[in-house]
C-alpha cells in the first residue's frame, strides 16, 4: 500500500491536469513531487483488492482523492502560512496566495471531474462534496481553535474531519465499484479509523512543530502512552470493519499496510 504508484496511474493522474501558462505550473507543483505518498490512492486499490476489481477499473477514483487532497494541501498552506511542503517551496511561496487559491480551486474542480467518470458516479460524486464540506469544516474549526480552548474532543473533530473523512472516501469509492452498499459503509467506517490513527501518529512526531505553530493536536492534550493506546484502539476498530472480507484475497495485505501506515506493531491475525 505505501509503494510508489506504478506508471499508468501517474500518467492518468496527469491526464486531468491539462492545459498550459503559471496556473497549470502551480496544480502540478506538488502534483508531481516525486516525495507525494499516494496514501489515498494506494488505499483505494488496495481495498479494490478485497473484491479483486482491476486497478484499471479504480484509475478516476484514485485521481479523485489524490486531486482533492492536493487541492486541499494548496489551501490549507495559504492558511498556515506554510513556506515549504514535501521538501520543496508550498505553492503559496512560490506561486503567491493568489496563484495557490486559483490552483487549489482547479485541482479541486478537477477532482469533482474524475468521480463524474467512476461506477456509480451520482453517488460517488455527491458522497466526495459531501466529504470536502466536512473537510473544509474542520480546516475552519483548526483555524479558529485557540491552544486555551483546546479539548480533546475538539482536536480530534478537527483530525478527524481533516483526514479520516478522505480516507472514508477512499473506501466508500470501492464499495460503489462493487456495486455493495454494505461493503461501501464498512470500507469507509474502516478508513476513517485508520486515518484517525495516521493522523495521531503524524501529531505525535510533529508534536514540536504543532507547538511552535500553535496547533493544538492531542498529544499536547494527553500523555504519548494514551495516545498510541487511542491509535491502537482506532485500529482494531477498523479491523472489527473489515472482518466480513477476512476470507478475501487482499485481506491481510491491507490490513497489515494499515498498521505500517501508523507505524503500529501489528498484533497476530
Amino acid at each position: 500500500m505505501l509503494d510508489s504508484m506504478d506508471e499508468a496511474f501517474n500518467n492518468h493522474l496527469n491526464s486531468y491536469v491539462t492545459g498550459s501558462g503559471v496556473i497549470v505550473k502551480a496544480e502540478r507543483h506538488l502534483l508531481s513531487t516525486p516525495d507525494a505518498k499516494r496514501i489515498r490512492p494506494n488505499l483505494v486499490f488496495a481495498c479494490g483488492r478485497l473484491f479483486g476489481i482491476p486497478e484499471k477499473e479504480l484509475l478516476d477514483s484514485a485521481a479523485g482523492v489524490e486531486l482533492m487532497h492536493t487541492g486541499s494541501l494548496l489551501h490549507d498552506d495559504i492558511i498556515d502560512k506554510a513556506d515549504t511542503r514535501r521538501g520543496r517551496p508550498s505553492v503559496n511561496a512560490r506561486y503567491g496566495n493568489s496563484m495557490a487559491i486559483l490552483a487549489g480551486d482547479r485541482l479541486l474542480s478537477r477532482s469533482a471531474l474524475a468521480f463524474t467518470r467512476t461506477k456509480n458516479s451520482a453517488e460517488a460524486t455527491k458522497q466526495a462534496a459531501l466529504t470536502f464540506i466536512e473537510i473544509t469544516g474542520a480546516m475552519g474549526m483548526e483555524d479558529e481553535l485557540k491552544p486555551a480552548d483546546a479539548t480533546p474532543a475538539k482536536v480530534l473533530k478537527i483530525a478527524d474531519g481533516k483526514t479520516g473523512a478522505l480516507m472514508g472516501l477512499c473506501g466508500y469509492l470501492v464499495g460503489l465499484a462493487a456495486d455493495d452498499m454494505a461493503a461501501a459503509k464498512h470500507l469507509s467506517t474502516a478508513g476513517r479509523l485508520l486515518g484517525h490513527a495516521f493522523q495521531l501518529r503524524d501529531d505525535i512526531e510533529d508534536i514540536e512543530e504543532d507547538v511552535a505553530n500553535e496547533v493544538p493536536t492531542l498529544p499536547q492534550l494527553l500523555s504519548e502512552e494514551e495516545v498510541v493506546k487511542a491509535i491502537v484502539d482506532a485500529l482494531g476498530q477498523a479491523i472489527e470493519q473489515l472482518k466480513p472480507y477476512v476470507n478475501h484475497p487482499g485481506y491481510t495485505e491491507l490490513v497489515e499496510s494499515m498498521y505500517r501506515l501508523t507505524r503500529t506493531s501489528m498484533p497476530s491475525l
